[in-house]
């Protein structure tokens, strides 16, 4: 999405890019009783100032839990 909207081109005058960007912060976690729902989307809020504090055009993450194997080691995601 952001670098759809970066390509678009749509001018802004007054942005270091010249052109109109986005920011997005991204959340995602499974499923725990231990979690309430807002806790996702305060995290997803969370990211979301990160990359805008990283300034325009950008994307963060914020994952609850790292999965892993039973060996334990990380698993990509």
């Amino acid at each position: 999405m952001r670098a759809a909207v970066l390509s678009l081109g749509l001018p802004h005058a007054t942005s270091s890019y010249q052109s109109v960007t986005v920011s997005v912060g991204v959340a995602a976690t499974l499923p725990s009783v231990a979690q309430r729902p807002g806790d996702l989307v305060e995290a997803a809020d969370a990211a979301l100032y990160a990359a805008k504090h990283r300034g325009r055009n950008a994307v963060v993450e914020h994952g609850f839990v790292q999965l892993v194997d039973e060996a334990g080691m990380a698993l990509a995601s």
